[in-house]
């Protein structure tokens, strides 16, 4: 079965068919593929293809020899309309510049793909599921389908701001803004991508440049299953854990989008130090002993410094800036 073969029935412009038919699923139950084709007017075959795949991607999807659908446990897909009435609050010209797919290579590949046709200024993208989801230093991002965020949002810079080393960063503090009017939580950050709750990842950011263009991906976990936690190469974390998150996650990703619009325009506007402060003030690991960059040098943890490189105290007192790698404390 191809992907293609299950993407987007539209419904004004942005719905996606697997979506309509989980929300036909949940209101029949137990039903037929027949009754919600009829429920949903979309075609029968359009409705056997996406059970088919949905059920391939680790939906609780069941579908007996008599034909009839079950599904084992709430799954409520994002609402576009839903989506868009919040950021319109914002700003109306966002609202029109979301779309979401049932599912996609990646977020960040869908807008980089479409960077050299037209511009992606704004235009965001997202997934219900990601066949090659990536994360930072090429990781494969896990995430089930249809219960957690995958998102990117495009922006072209120009020559407002030429050093984007520090864009993860100011992400980061967006991603937690989200998070914490949500849940009322506290949230972290670790240099130079990841949001944790309780020193364990939550969400994951991934920044690609094109030309003069970025597409900034950030994933949440909103539920992972146990199989996706094994998957993952660090503690991971979801929001279901300490917050009902299912019927909520739609207006997550409408606040997010908000928040990414403003954050990035303030961004490419005045560049990192913005976002430095409250940076410093949820870093997970200030003042603790870390080993950091490709190289593993081992040292006190400082923060950041004003371009967005991440500071070490070593032995000796020295204090040196590292590019690039990750950073993880000394057991």
């Amino acid at each position: 079965m191809r992907t293609s073969d299950v993407k987007s029935e539209r419904v004004d412009g942005t719905a996606n068919s697997c979506g309509i038919i989980l929300k036909s699923i949940q209101k029949l139950m137990p039903t037929s593929k027949a009754t919600i084709a009829l429920d949903t007017g979309l075609d029968v075959q359009l409705v056997d293809d996406a059970i088919q795949f949905m059920t391939d991607v680790g939906l609780p999807l069941e579908l007996d020899h008599e034909g009839i659908v079950r599904l084992y446990r709430r799954i409520i897909p994002l609402d576009i309309d839903y989506v868009k009435e919040i950021v319109s609050k914002y700003d109306n010209v966002q609202s029109s510049m979301i779309n979401i797919q049932d599912s996609v290579n990646s977020t960040n590949e869908y807008l980089l793909e479409r960077s050299g046709i037209c511009s992606i200024h704004r235009l965001v993208c997202i997934a219900e599921h990601m066949s090659h989801g990536r994360g930072s230093r090429n990781r494969r991002w896990v995430a089930g389908a249809f219960e957690n965020i995958m998102l990117s949002i495009g922006w072209e810079f120009h020559d407002e701001v030429r050093n984007v080393s520090g864009l993860s960063l100011a992400v980061a503090v967006m991603v937690v803004h989200s998070l914490t009017r949500m849940t009322q939580q506290e949230f972290q950050v670790k240099w130079p991508n990841d949001v944790l709750w309780e020193n364990r990842k939550i969400a994951g950011i991934l920044v690609e440049i094109r030309n003069s263009t970025v597409v900034v991906g950030v994933g949440i976990n909103c539920r992972l299953s146990e199989s996706d936690r094994q998957s993952i190469d660090q503690p991971a974390v979801d929001l279901a854990e300490f917050y009902d998150i299912t019927p909520k996650r739609s207006e997550l990703a409408g606040n997010l989008i908000i928040e990414l619009s403003k954050g990035l325009a303030l961004f490419f506007r005045e560049g990192l130090m913005p976002f430095k402060d409250e940076w410093m003030d949820f870093h997970a690991y200030h003042g603790r002993n870390m080993r950091a960059g490709d190289q593993e040098i081992t040292g006190v943890a400082l923060g950041i410094n004003d371009s967005g490189a991440f500071l070490l105290k070593l032995r000796d007192s020295r204090i040196i800036p590292v590019f690039a790698g990750d950073v993880r404390p000394v057991d």
